[in-house]
């Protein structure tokens, strides 16, 4: 700027210079421009257009003094009109320069601008902030005049400021902290100077700083303001009166917040409120000169209630939302009200009503809060004898007023019995009704304290009853159950007297007060599980259960232990075996001598069931108890099977009796009457499983299970038995249990596996044995059919001992069965000869020299051509006769030497042996069959593999021809015109072949192994173990074997071998070249010999 401007007071004198030329006021327009605005902060603002043409930061404000003093962070935006030079001050504050320049009056809009520049941008949002005013830029003197300005200039537009400023001087706290708080509605905050009041004392001011409620800080502000602010706060804080304070409160937390949460705010902010202020505080609301006009609405009544200032009569304080309190009723003993009830006089409880606290109505009372004290124990012995007392003594008059309470009091069991229990008023009995004493128990009797007139007329209200019903039954009956000895007893025999005698009258009584229609038409009698339901049309015309109440009724009539039981010690238990006969007798638990009518039965039924229910001491006369009871139905199936079972257990030990065995043959076959009248396809399973597996069925001197009886059976005792001819007419009943025409395969072996169990390992007798040798000759007869479901046969041994089946051996080879007694290490276990080898063979046990083979010789299994496959090889030849035949087996021969060339061979043996060699030491018992004339074929020092033999045997090699190779049609290592070894079967249906040192069977048509009596071999070579009891084999042989037709071809190893089956080796050791090498100690024959059996049929044309 120019230096001219820099003295202010120069500025001013040039600007009243330049406007002093102008001679019109529309000539303002000549200073814009000029920068001799003077403003408040010093400076100097430019003159520029009007204010809707110049940016908002170049617009300058008239402001008064008062709005200078609260703009004084916008000094800079406020023209200074307070300069010596009075006439510039004035030009300054015309209109007319105002409507042609930048300078405008300071409008409330524009004051809102520049009053928010007062506060600091980071307090946007703030609520409320801390206030010292020593150390703030915000001073109490500049508060004091915005509330000044305030009230006087704008008291109408202080909505414009809401929620945007902190101005508002708060206190809080015992400390008295200083803060500003923000306009807004609803606010928490108390003016403690709205009215004077003597209600209103230091105390409570104490109680609001203590709870941290914010109160205004009336102290900064002008006494001859006071009045003036205090009428612009009223619209925004709450007054000092109880509903202000209650407001402030409530608005002092989140309007959502929940119950919960509300009363832990409370319970913290008046954790330092002493007992005393608190009443002090309760009062302040209660003790209101206008309590009686306040309406309090739900949130405020809410607000109340979570405060903790309520004193119960456990003298603690407590709130009134958690714990939910009531007034007491009035004239109610102080020593029985606790927490529950809150201490209030006539004032309070006003005010209580006024927020939602109820006082309790003295039946209420009684019912809900007393009785239940009474009952838990948690008075003591006077005091409550004296409420029961003053209970029963206004009973007329609430049962009058509150019709429901009588029938909710008379459930209750608050009322002493002459026993000192606590029971109802509706279970009691008059005690001056004569003849229910003898019945009932002390229990069902008021004691003597309440036996006055007054007290039993209320009783009588409540429902004590003058006569014995349904209920009274039933809970004496409960009651007896509790007892024991002989108090249980006699109480027991009279209740049955009573219902002996009158149970007619009972059940019409019930009937009358059950109106509902009838749901069922069935009585259970409950017998163990056992559950038997009997139709009212089987009892008498008229029908005595029909409704609900009846039916309940019978049911815990029958359930409950109450009905006296013949308990007389079993005499045959304690005494005379031989003497006294066994009575069946359910045993007592714990001593009890009462049961429940539904497992009880009459004395005459003791036999029938006395092992699985209870016998009735005393008679029943009456028609409809006995039915009730189920007395005139025959016993339940269940209890007869058990019954029987019991006999069973007790038969040996009692068979010496006379008596017993007398009683036996009467009462034996009366149970069978009532199991073949009574048992139903639709019984339990448990009747099912007990019938079918349990020893029931009496023989006369033994009870045996279903499945140990046939009605044509064997003599095979104590195993398995005939139906007599006295159980015949029982037939249909037999034979629902299970009892068959005949035994099949799985009886005869579960002979056999029991002998083994009753033996264990110990020598069988005579009797025993031959038992056993029956068993084995029946399942050998059976067909393979019949045999199929027997998983296990044991065997007797020649020592007498029993062994599983299949790791036996039959001896078959009687010329070594002597010096033989171990192979290998391991024991051979020998079926006894009264066996047989042929029943042995087919029960699965093994023959010896196949189990000799086997094991010694390391036999394994080859593959074998069937003979279908070298059937249709040989279609040619069969279209061959006569001469033309012999041809043909010639041109066998021929094939069979080509082999030998194959070889190189150069000197081959060819023999026809017409002997006939021994049968006995074979192989196999079917072998013997090819020891007679043969063809015998010898390759001199020239040893063939098992692999090439078998490769030459079979037929798929053979049906290509190719003469223009030199291989066979097979390929290399396959004959080039002939069938290999196939060409022998031309000719003979059994191949023997010996090379090296080992010996080589082939069986095409199953005719010389037919039996199977070897197990199958792994493809390794190796025996499958022939002792292992847990085999698959063991439990499979007896239906595995080889039928007749299988080929099969076997691989044995010779060492040690042709010693023990001389005859099978005869042919071979029999032939010059071949008998020293055979008969060394390690046989071993240097070529390969086959011995061909010729068949019958063309040994013809081998003699020609």
């Amino acid at each position: 700027p120019h230096v001219s401007l820099d003295n202010r007071d120069d500025a001013i004198f040039i600007l009243k210079y330049c406007i002093s030329d102008i001679e019109e006021k529309q000539g303002y327009q000549k200073i814009l421009g000029l920068p001799l605005i003077p403003l408040c902060d010093g400076k100097l603002g430019k003159f520029s257009q009007d204010i809707f043409q110049v940016l908002e930061k170049d617009t300058f404000f008239i402001a008064s003094k008062a709005e200078k003093g609260l703009l004084q962070n916008s000094l800079h935006r406020i023209v200074d009109i307070w300069s010596c030079d009075e006439s510039v001050n004035n030009i300054l504050q015309d209109s007319s320069l105002h409507t042609q320049t930048n300078i405008s009056p300071l409008t409330l809009d524009k004051f809102m601008q520049l009053f928010s520049k007062q506060f600091p941008s980071e307090l946007v949002g703030i609520s409320e902030l801390r206030w010292e005013p020593e150390n703030s830029n915000i001073s109490e003197q500049w508060i004091a005049d915005v509330w000044k300005y305030f009230s006087t200039k704008v008291p109408n537009e202080m909505k414009l400021f809401e929620g945007k400023y902190q101005f508002l001087p708060c206190r809080v706290g015992v400390g008295e902290d200083r803060t500003l708080v923000q306009l807004s509605n609803k606010m928490a905050v108390v003016n403690l100077t709205t009215f004077k009041s003597e209600e209103f004392s230091d105390n409570i001011i104490s109680v609001l700083k203590a709870i941290g409620l914010r109160t205004v800080d009336t102290s900064i502000f002008r006494s001859e303001d006071l009045t003036a602010i205090t009428k612009v706060l009223k619209q925004y804080v709450q007054s000092n009166t109880s509903f202000g304070i209650a407001r402030a409160l409530l608005y002092s937390f989140a309007h959502n917040i929940d119950d919960e949460e509300l009363v832990r705010r409370c319970s913290l902010r008046f954790q330092y409120v002493s007992n005393d202020d608190r009443v002090v505080f309760r009062k302040f609301f209660s003790h209101s000169k206008k309590v009686d006009e306040m309406e309090w609405d739900a949130e405020l009544c809410r607000m109340m209630r979570a405060l903790p200032i309520y004193q119960a009569y456990d003298m603690q304080f407590r709130d009134l939302i958690t714990s939910p309190c009531f007034l007491p009723p009035p004239s109610v003993d102080a020593t029985l009200l606790s927490n529950k009830f809150i201490i209030a006089n006539r004032q309070d409880s006003l005010f209580l009503k006024n927020i939602g606290i109820e006082r309790m109505d003295i039946g209420t009372f009684y019912d809900s809060y007393i009785i239940p004290r009474i009952m838990e124990g948690k008075l003591s012995q006077s005091l409550q004898n004296e409420t029961i007392s003053r209970i029963l003594e206004e009973v007329p008059q609430i049962s009058s007023n509150q019709k429901e309470w009588k029938e909710k009091v008379k459930m209750l069991n608050f009322i002493p019995s002459q026993s000192g229990k606590l029971v109802s008023p509706s279970e009691l009995y008059d005690p001056e009704i004569p003849g229910l004493s003898n019945i009932l128990m002390d229990d069902f009797f008021p004691s003597e304290e309440l036996r006055q007139p007054i007290l039993l007329n209320s009783l009588r209200i409540l429902g004590m009853q003058n006569r014995l019903t349904t209920d009274g039954v039933i809970e004496c009956a409960k009651r007896i159950a509790t007892m024991e000895g002989n108090e249980a007893v006699r109480k027991g025999s009279s209740l049955l007297s009573f219902l002996d005698r009158d149970i007619d009258q009972i059940l019409k009584e019930c009937n009358k007060n059950d109106a509902a229609p009838p749901k069922t038409n069935l009585i259970h009698h409950d017998y163990g599980d056992d559950i038997e339901i009997v139709p009212f049309s089987q009892l008498e015309e008229r029908s005595f259960v029909r409704g609900s109440l009846e039916e309940t009724f019978i049911s815990e009539l029958l359930s409950t232990c109450w009905l006296p039981i013949d308990v007389a010690e079993n005499e045959a238990i304690l005494g005379d075996v031989d003497n006294a006969p066994y009575i069946p007798r359910k045993q007592i638990v714990d001593g009890k001598r009462v049961a429940a009518p539904k497992k009880c039965r009459p004395k005459e039924d003791l036999w029938l069931c006395g092992a699985s229910m209870f016998v009735s001491m005393n008679a029943v006369h009456n028609s409809l108890l006995r039915k009730i009871f189920g007395w005139n139905d025959d016993v339940p199936c269940y209890c007869i099977i058990e019954q029987l079972m019991n006999l069973s257990e007790k038969h040996h030990q009692y068979f010496n009796s006379p008596a017993f065995r007398q009683r036996l043959t009467i009462e034996v076959p009366r149970m069978y009457k009532i199991l073949d009248s009574n048992l139903k396809d639709s019984e339990s399973d448990e009747v099912n499983h007990l019938m079918n597996n349990s020893p029931w069925i009496f023989l006369g001197d033994v009870f045996v299970t279903p499945d140990q009886i046939a009605f044509d059976a064997p003599d095979a005792r104590p195993h398995l038995y005939s139906v007599p001819q006295e159980l015949i007419c029982f037939e249909q009943l037999l034979r629902r249990a299970g009892v068959k025409d005949s035994f099949t395969g799985l009886d005869f072996a579960q002979v056999t596996v029991n002998l083994d169990r009753q033996l264990n390992g110990v020598k069988a007798t005579e009797k025993q044995m031959d038992l056993a040798c029956t068993m084995a000759k029946l399942l050998s007869r059976l067909s393979e059919e019949d045999r199929a479901g027997v998983k296990s046969i044991f065997l007797p041994s020649v020592e007498g001992t029993f062994h599983l089946s299949t790791i036996m051996t039959y001896n078959d080879a009687a010329w070594l069965a002597e010096t033989l007694q171990k192979s290998s290490g391991k024991s051979l276990h020998f079926v006894h000869p009264d066996i047989g080898n042929e029943t042995a063979r087919i029960l699965g046990a093994k023959s010896l020299r196949q189990v000799l083979c086997a094991y010694e010789s390391g036999m394994k299994a080859i593959p074998c051509p069937k003979k279908e496959s070298l059937k249709q090889l040989f279609v040619e030849r069969n279209r061959k006769s006569g001469k033309d035949r012999s041809i043909d087996d010639a041109r066998a021969v021929l094939e069979l030497i080509e082999l030998a060339e194959m070889k190189g061979v150069t000197d081959v043996s060819v023999i026809i042996d017409y002997r006939t060699h021994g049968s006995e030491s074979l192989l196999h018992p079917m072998l013997n069959r090819g020891q007679g004339p043969s063809l015998i074929i010898s390759f001199h020092k020239a040893v063939l593999e098992v692999d090439n033999l078998v490769r030459l045997s079979s037929p798929l090699n053979y049906y290509r021809e190719s003469m223009n190779n030199v291989h066979g049609g097979g390929g290399e290592g396959y004959p080039r015109f002939g069938r290999g070894l196939c060409a022998a079967f031309n000719f003979t249906d059994c191949c023997q072949i010996l090379l090296g040192n080992k010996f080589v069977t082939f069986d095409p048509t199953g005719e010389y192994f037919y039996d199977g009596g070897v197990a199958d071999y792994k493809q390794d070579g190796n025996v499958d173990n022939l002792y292992d009891d847990n085999s698959q084999d063991n439990a499979s042989s007896i239906h595995s074997r080889r039928n007749k037709g299988t080929p099969t071809a076997r691989c044995y190893g010779i060492d040690g071998m042709i010693s023990k089956f001389p005859d099978q080796f005869q042919p071979f050791i029999s032939i010059p070249f071949a008998k020293s090498a055979l008969l060394s100690d390690a046989p071993f024959f240097l070529g390969t010999g086959m011995y061909f059996l010729v068949k019958a049929s063309l040994l013809f044309f081998f003699v020609i």
